[in-house]
């Protein structure tokens, strides 16, 4: 006989007695079960369906129950920090437009125009408290309330170019120039280390750029090869992650098979941490289901990662290798 279920009011109990500082140990409470994923009020995530396919995704937030938002014409771009950063959309009718949003207050801030244009799509925005993007030391419990910048970086057919945003000021700064890197930049979510930021090209391209935050220096990386028998795969599309101990991180779905790698720890090199066997944890002989899963987000620095099979949306604690099937 199965034991009776705690009432919710006890499971509330018990979650409020999670240091709120220790955001890793609600989100894999919510993993428990649905009724524990519902009671958790830190998963916030925003989801747009109507987006493009490589642009589609889940965009973590912060701890937040959202009241109706009205979003009409606009994109959810990036997400930090308790603000979501969003475009206007269509993208490609004049000039990149961004604006701020505050989920938790509703409060909306629209930026100025860029100082310099980018090439239709060849861009990405991120939203940072203006702590981290100092010195990144801020535990961005509270962080929503105060300063934040917006950095862009693009390119233009000649160069690649950066510009931050600063709502202290209300103004951008000058562009920074670089070489072009020979790529265009894609939409995937951003990874931040330390004060570091980290950009994934668009797709078939396998490398990845490193924003210095400190000094506005750029450079480029590349991503270890899939390899089968010896013969390298085509493309196969990755994740960038902020991993628990704080290292660059990234993830991808080769066939079943989750594959995890992170920098070691001088951050020279990349190491494969962990490849995690999906068949025995999601519904991939599901007839509905794809044959391959696929990436669309992560909880940072927590651990967990969101994966689509199908029809359904499914969270992975990579640490327990526990699995609850979140939207669907």
């Amino acid at each position: 006989m199965d034991p009776p279920e705690l009432m919710d009011e006890l499971v509330e109990e018990v979650l409020l007695r999670v240091p709120p500082d220790d955001p890793a140990t609600l989100a894999r409470a919510a993993l428990v079960a649905k009724r524990w994923c519902r009671l958790v009020p830190m998963l916030g995530f925003l989801c747009d369906p109507d987006a493009e396919a490589d642009d589609r995704g889940f965009h973590p937030t912060s701890s937040f129950r959202p009241p109706r938002a009205d979003r009409r014409g606009l994109r959810v771009h990036d997400t930090r920090h308790g603000r979501v950063l969003l475009h206007k959309h269509p993208y490609y009718h004049g000039a990149v437009s961004l604006v701020v949003w505050d989920p938790i207050t509703g409060e909306r801030r629209e930026l100025p125009r860029l100082p310099r244009e980018a090439t239709r799509r060849s861009w990405k925005a991120t939203v940072l408290c203006t702590a981290a993007a100092a010195a990144g030391d801020c535990d961005h419990l509270d962080c929503h309330r105060g300063p934040f910048v917006v950095v862009f970086v693009g390119t233009d057919n000649d160069e690649m170019f950066s510009c931050v945003f600063s709502s202290e000021a209300g103004t951008w700064s000058n562009p920074v120039f670089a070489q072009h890197p020979g790529h265009r930049l894609g939409w995937g979510r951003s990874a931040l280390v330390g004060n570091v930021l980290y950009m994934l090209f668009q797709k078939k391209k396998k490398r990845i750029l490193k924003y210095d935050l400190s000094t506005g220096q750029k450079s480029v990386i590349k991503v270890p090869p899939v390899r089968t028998t010896k013969v390298s795969k085509p493309y196969v599309p990755i994740e960038l992650m902020t991993m628990e101990d704080g290292r660059l991180g990234f993830a991808r779905v080769v066939r079943s098979r989750l594959f995890l790698w992170s920098t070691n720890a001088e951050g020279a090199r990349w190491e494969l941490r962990e490849v995690i066997e999906l068949k025995d944890l999601l519904p991939l002989e599901d007839p509905i289901a794809a044959a391959t899963p696929n990436l669309v987000g992560f909880a940072e620095g927590v651990g967990v990662i969101f994966l689509t099979v199908g029809l359904g949306t499914f969270a992975l604690d990579v640490k327990f290798n526990r699995v609850a099937k979140v939207h669907s």
